[in-house]
């Protein structure tokens, strides 16, 4: 059965009929499922959340508590017990009271073999190394509510931080109390320097460095280093991976969810992955995932990861993302509609068709459904589906929902224009008021226009982690210039869309990874897909794709690749290559590397591969090419038709995007560098 992996899309029309509540969800789990096991204290968990520090500690209002609703919902979709999962927030996140929870909450209850999750959500700083083992002479930090954030000397100097190595020191104790079959994992959605310069993006971290002015002075010179928690490794501990929402140097600003929310750009990330997530999943699969999602709400920002990547989420002790959804007693809103506690983060859009089956259907191809439904409202964890024909609320309890349809939503994006009034602001909302799906929002936008200096004759467009888009020549006319605008404005919708647009068929398993070639030309062994972070190329370095069919069926395949400036290529198959479409085929256990050459060059930044298998060829080049146009032809395949439809829908400014074909698209992300 296919299993639906997609889950973010810029800017669903959402209609907030209500605001979900954990109440809702019912005690014995969601979705009806069995808890982690049947000894409740196998699965625990710790969520700090800091949004407001105590006054005259200097620290800006951020959005952590949004982030709790989030990563309550994920943890309770894969088992975790409402009773076992902690929450600590504002007053009570001092420096005591997290140490003090952490002993109590969850090393006090740690089992052999069990699971446990500590994630934070507030500022990170950096702090003077006190013991000379960081290449920058800095600590990393988590700032509980009680830290100032400037240093003074003699008065504070930092105490009331958390350093790495003390909360490492926390989680060896947490790993020593669940033995070596254990699992602990953390998420830690701080950042250590910079503060946000526009005031529309909100950044948790600061460039107030915890330090005198002489120690930062003279560490000026030294390497950044990597987020890291220097814990042990042993065999009798049980394994800890870590997730970080950026580097050491970077700022890690929030996101801006469908409904407007501001929530961390690593919680949301994690939160959608961790929800969807099998028992097979692994932590590396996890953090490609979140990768994917991250570059396209804060490009500018790099997610980390530390610790045994290979290994299954929490060893395999989760109850793992079902393909279908069972209702509950409380779900019921009148005969032929009910509001359902589950909503954006499953998949469930606007527009998406489902069927209501008897209980204990498993592949709904093969069963008829007692009544068919429409998503008609939603928000990230709950929505209202209308039914085409009555059911009394006894039958609701006994069936299951699948989603006979996917609906990705109409696309917009949120617009910021700050700039003065002329010729190059009237030209823009002019060219503007032709798409529709350009939302002018001044507080929460995804993209802003404005001047790169007072006065300056340049126009630029970022995204609200000011990652440049697009910057206007010096002697180009205002039509121009907006024109240009639409265009690069188009693109990043287009690009948002397909960079997260995934979608899972066991039998249609065919992956991607490359195979770097030395100064001589010569292929060395594939790059395998694991490590801590993304995968970086030099400019100028040379590599090849190699193609691999983990599935049980023989495929087609092409790759799209997505460049940091929003450019799409379909780069298989290529003009290098003397094959056609209906020539790349592989067969289940074959290798094939592609005999076309690629170099790193800019633009630099993140870069993201699109290998998208079928049973069917596909030409997606000649598309491309005509930006969306096809040739007239008796059946395109269904991804045909959506990739066009990603051109094309701009134009119309109506519409939606909707897929079911047997379908896999498989992500690999890499990072182009000097």
């Amino acid at each position: 059965m296919m299993q639906y992996l997609f889950l973010t899309v810029l800017g669903f029309t959402v209609f907030l009929h209500r605001e979900p509540t954990w109440e809702t969800i019912p005690k014995e789990g969601v979705n009806g499922q069995t808890p982690l096991s049947k000894d409740k204290k196998d699965g625990i968990a710790l969520i700090v959340a800091i949004n407001k520090y105590s006054a005259g500690t200097g620290w800006p209002v951020i959005n952590a508590q949004n982030d709790v609703l989030l990563i309550k919902y994920a943890l309770l979709q894969q088992g975790f017990e409402a009773e076992n999962i902690a929450v600590i927030q504002n007053e009570q996140a001092t420096k005591s009271g997290i140490l003090e929870a952490i002993e109590t909450q969850l090393i006090a209850k740690a089992v052999k073999g069990g699971v446990a999750v500590f994630h934070f959500s507030g500022h990170g700083q950096q702090v003077m190394d006190d013991n000379g083992d960081e290449l920058d002479g800095y600590d990393e930090a988590i700032v509980p509510y009680d830290s100032p954030m400037k240093f003074s000397a003699g008065e504070y100097e930092g105490k009331n931080l958390i350093r790495d190595e003390e909360l490492g020191n926390m989680m060896t104790k947490l790993r020593e109390k669940l033995g070596k079959t254990g699992n602990v994992m953390l998420i830690l959605d701080s950042c250590h320097s910079g503060t946000g310069t526009r005031g529309y993006a909100t950044a948790r971290g600061t460039d107030n460095i915890m330090a005198d002015s002489q120690y930062i002075k003279s560490n000026i010179a030294r390497a950044f280093d990597n987020n890291s928690l220097e814990v042990p490794s042993s065999a009798e501990l049980a394994p800890m991976v870590s997730f970080f929402g950026a580097s050491p140097n970077q700022l890690n600003y929030e996101a801006i969810s469908p409904e407007g929310k501001e929530v961390g750009s690593l919680s949301y990330a994690f939160s959608q992955t961790f929800a969807e997530a099998t028992k097979e999943t692994t932590y590396q699969t996890i953090f490609e995932r979140i990768k994917i999602r991250m570059s396209s709400m804060v490009p500018n920002q790099t997610p980390q990861a530390e610790g045994e990547l290979d290994q299954q989420i929490l060893g395999g002790k989760i109850l793992g993302k079902l393909n279908y959804f069972k209702p509950g007693p409380n779900d019921w809103m009148d005969s032929h509609r009910l509001s359902l506690s589950f909503g954006l983060l499953s998949n469930l859009f606007p527009g998406t068709k489902v069927g209501v089956y008897p209980d204990g259907t498993r592949d709904f191809s093969k069963a008829t459904p007692i009544a068919k439904g429409v998503v008609k409202e939603a928000d990230l964890l709950s929505c209202t589906i209308e039914l085409d024909s009555n059911l009394n609320g006894q039958a609701l309890e006994n069936s299951r929902i699948f989603i006979t349809e996917q609906q990705y939503g109409s696309l917009e994006v949120k617009l910021k224009i700050n700039l003065e009034a002329g010729e190059v602001k009237t030209a823009l909302q002019e060219a503007l008021a032709e798409f529709p799906m350009v939302k002018l929002d001044d507080l929460h936008p995804d993209l802003l226009v404005e001047s790169t200096a007072q006065g300056a004759p340049q126009i630029q467009l970022i995204t609200n982690d000011e990652h440049q888009l697009f910057l206007s020549k010096r002697r180009a006319t205002p039509s121009r210039i907006a024109q240009q605008l639409v265009q690069s404005i188009l693109s990043y919708v287009q690009c948002k869309f397909l960079r997260t647009l995934e979608m899972k068929e066991d039998e249609l398993d065919v992956r991607l990874a490359f195979v770097p070639l030395s100064d001589d030309g010569n292929a060395l062994q594939v790059q395998p897909m694991t490590g801590n972070d993304l995968t970086h190329f030099k400019v100028g370095e040379k590599f090849k794709l190699v193609i691999e069919n983990h599935g049980t069926t023989a495929a087609y395949y092409t790759v799209l690749d997505i460049q940091p400036d929003n450019m799409i290529t379909v780069i298989v198959p290529n003009k290098c290559s003397d094959k056609v479409a209906s020539e790349f085929h592989i067969q289940p256990g074959e290798q094939q590397v592609y005999d076309c050459t690629f170099m790193a060059s800019p633009p630099l930044g993140t870069d993201i591969l699109k290998l998208i298998a079928t049973q069917e060829p596909l030409d997606l080049s000649a598309i491309e090419s005509k930006r969306g146009l096809m040739e007239e032809e008796a059946s395109p395949h269904p991804f045909e038709k959506l990739f066009a439809a990603s051109y094309l829908y701009n134009k119309r400014g109506g519409g939606n995007l909707s897929l079911f074909p047997e379908i896999s698209i498989f992500s690999k992300v890499f990072v182009i560098g000097e």
